[in-house]
C-alpha cells in the first residue's frame, strides 16, 4: 500500500471569526447612531438624518421644517408642512435602523 501525503489543513474559520466580531460591533455602533438619529428626528425633523450621514435628505427635511415654521408663524397652514417633514424624517430614521447604516 502506498500512503498518500496529506497536507495539514489550516483553519479558515479562525481567521474569519475576528472579522465577524468586528462587523457585529460596527453594526451595533451604526444601529446606536441610527437610534440617536431617530430621537433627534423626533425633536427637530432633519437633524437626526444629518447626524445619521444622510446629508441630502436631512438638509431637505430641515429646510422643509424651517419653511413650515415660518409659514406657521404668519398663518396656521404650516403644520401640515412640518408634519410632512416629520413623517419623512421618521421614515428615513427607520430605514437607517433597518439597514444598520
Amino acid at each position: 500500500m502506498v500512503k498518500k501525503k496529506t497536507k495539514k489543513k489550516t483553519s479558515v474559520r479562525a481567521s474569519v471569526a475576528p472579522s465577524k466580531a468586528v462587523k457585529k460591533s460596527a453594526l451595533k455602533t451604526n444601529r446606536t447612531l441610527a437610534i440617536v438619529a431617530l430621537i433627534l428626528n423626533l425633536i427637530i425633523p432633519g437633524l437626526g438624518s444629518l447626524v445619521g450621514k444622510r446629508f441630502l435628505a436631512g438638509s431637505l427635511q430641515l429646510i422643509l421644517t424651517i419653511i413650515g415654521g415660518i409659514i406657521w408663524t404668519y398663518t396656521n397652514y404650516g403644520a401640515p408642512v412640518i408634519i410632512l417633514a416629520l413623517v419623512w424624517a421618521l421614515v428615513t430614521s427607520i430605514n437607517m435602523i433597518r439597514t444598520g447604516k
